[in-house]
């Protein structure tokens, strides 16, 4: 059987020089990060329905925390809109990128026709992503734009070490 925190663990550790080196102070790199995160967030919620309307019955704690992840996520989208802004950014400025798409899209798929399970992957890395780095990558952020650009950032540096834990305990 696969131990799951470790293959979490090693995938994210994985990811590290592109997280930490991402010119995170770099205005238009930074907002352009945000509006590919907005375009995901916007599915978020529904992929999260998604996979809880496909925990089986016999599963109902794993159904509960699905509905109740979903809860958590909402508005998150507002959030990211906000920090865009007070970079002086608008999302017309800022057009979705093909590889931001392919990262939600396929999510419908494999909820679908795989089962929920599969998508804790895509849970886990994001979420790991944030509990690992957020505070380094909120330091950076905020050191270069202040805090009025970072609450995204801030909120899942912190809230994500919590649904890691969650995440893990299904």
């Amino acid at each position: 059987m696969i131990d799951l925190k470790h293959a979490a663990e090693t995938e994210v550790n994985q990811t590290a020089d592109i997280i930490l080196n991402f010119p995170w102070e770099d205005k238009f790199a930074y907002a352009m990060w945000l509006a590919q995160t907005y375009y995901m967030v916007n599915h978020s919620t529904r992929l999260i329905a998604l996979a809880g309307a496909y925990v089986g019955i016999d599963r109902p704690a794993l159904h509960s925390r699905f509905i109740d992840h979903a809860k958590e996520e909402r508005g998150h989208d507002k959030i990211a809109i906000s920090d865009i802004k007070a970079l002086g950014y608008t999302l017309a400025d800022l057009p979705t990128i093909y590889q931001s798409q392919a990262m939600y899209q396929v999510q419908y798929y494999w909820i679908q026709h795989k089962g929920s399970a599969s998508f804790f992957g895509y849970i886990l890395a994001l979420e790991n992503l944030a509990a690992k780095f957020g505070a380094k990558m909120l330091e950076k952020v905020q050191k270069a734009h202040g805090p009025k650009a970072s609450i995204f950032l801030k909120l899942h540096a912190e809230e994500d070490l919590e649904h890691i834990k969650e995440a893990f305990s299904q």
